[in-house]
């Protein structure tokens, strides 16, 4: 985990690129010396798809992401807020 992903400058840059083409960004170099382009384009990837899965996430400033096919597999806000009311007790195993 590279913790500099968490800094307000490379945060904005993260929003801001949400919408950008990644696979041209892939070929472009890192604006940051301590972070790579691979690792930007994860975060940038992996927050646009929590936008509609993971709302709370999304809005939540200094999330660092985890790639998005683990962001793919998990279970949406709505689906885990149905899943909850299906059980009870002190305990849960996923």
């Amino acid at each position: 985990m590279n913790e500099n992903i968490l800094t307000d400058e490379v945060q904005r840059y993260i929003s801001k690129h949400l919408n950008a083409d990644v696979l041209n960004l892939l070929f472009t170099k890192s604006p940051f010396s301590n972070i790579n382009i691979k690792e930007l384009v994860e975060q940038i990837e992996a927050k646009a798809k929590s936008k509609k899965k993971l709302p709370t996430w999304f809005a939540t400033p200094y999330i660092y992401y985890a790639n998005k096919l683990n962001i793919s597999q998990t279970s949406s806000e709505v689906t885990a807020d149905y899943k909850v009311q299906l059980v009870n007790g002190k305990k849960l195993l996923d």
